[in-house]
């Protein structure tokens, strides 16, 4: 049966052994996120469709094949993924703007 890990918990038994707990500094401790990985935590749609789910709650109506609707979707899910390997949970201020600006636009009657 496949074991389905948070990518925390994934972390967590990548490093945790006798050399890590001995505090040296060799070993993985980087390990390199491949589609492998993304697996794991989760495969891409599910990400992108939490992304989606988000956006939503943030008021705005996600528009299909509108660039800078995909654009945000892409960025927020890359954001959820990071977020997810690291203690930084702070939004990047690019992307906040990206979804500032798509409200904007949307309860001003431009989208």
């Amino acid at each position: 049966m496949k074991k389905n890990l948070t990518l925390g918990q994934w972390l967590i038994e990548k490093t945790d052994g006798e050399a890590y707990r001995a505090g040296k500094l060799h070993g993985e401790k980087h390990p390199e996120v491949d589609q492998r990985l993304i697996n794991k935590i989760g495969n891409l749609k599910k990400l992108l469709s939490q992304a989606e789910e988000a956006i939503k709650t943030e008021g705005i109506t996600l528009i299909k094949n509108d660039i800078s609707c995909d654009m945000a979707v892409i960025s927020y899910a890359a954001y959820l993924f990071r977020k997810r390997a690291s203690a930084e949970t702070t939004m990047p201020r690019f992307l906040r703007y990206q979804l500032n600006n798509i409200l904007f636009k949307q309860k001003g009657g431009a989208l």
